[in-house]
């Protein structure tokens, strides 16, 4: 049942259903494809499975505030990619190719909203994304390594910009609560 979910992840009528039954779809999805070898093979024999996946992974532009759930979709369908991705036999690039923009855009917004720093997403309503952005990561991983010509395709998505962005951005963030929590106990 869960796998007849995900093979209509892209038709209208899924993306119609409540934000709390797409989450629990992907989950289910992503439960299935990490654990049955037959279900994660019939998958990446449906390109709708690719197209839904893609579909759920897509942020809203910028870092504009979306509706309660997005986020964790998200995160799931990141999660559900990384599935497919992953495991014996290899996935081939011509099988994944189209979650390549979308996990891209993932760590492309995790990294803008680095740039905005910590309180400023919160107030403006934006969920941080980096559960999604690390599922994304993931994912990348195993197409890189299960296919030929992948690591090309995916540096000329765009992602080796976003995530040294990331990387220097967390850095910076995690220099900077080592200095407020220093300077609290010097305080104290």
């Amino acid at each position: 049942m869960s796998l007849a979910l995900g093979f209509h992840l892209s038709s209208t009528p899924f993306a119609s259903l409540p934000a709390t039954l797409r989450c629990k779809a992907c989950w289910a999805l992503a439960n299935l494809l990490g654990a049955s070898l037959l279900a994660r093979v019939a998958a990446l024999s449906r390109p709708g499975i690719i197209t839904g996946l893609a579909a759920l992974m897509e942020p809203a532009s910028g870092i504009a505030p979306e509706t309660p759930g997005t986020s964790e979709t998200r995160r799931l369908a990141a999660w559900a990619a990384s599935n497919l991705a992953h495991g014996a036999p290899p996935s081939s690039l011509a099988s994944t190719r189209g979650l390549i923009p979308a996990l891209a855009a993932v760590v492309q917004r995790h990294a803008l909203l680095l740039d905005q720093g910590p309180g400023a997403s919160r107030e403006r309503g934006v969920v941080d994304e980096g559960g999604a952005a690390a599922e994304a990561c993931w994912a990348m991983g195993h197409i890189a390594r299960g296919a030929n010509g992948a690591v090309s395709e995916l540096l000329d998505s765009g992602l080796s910009e976003s995530l040294i962005r990331v990387l220097r951005l967390e850095r910076q963030r995690q220099q900077e609560v080592g200095v407020e929590a220093a300077d609290s106990r010097s305080s104290s």
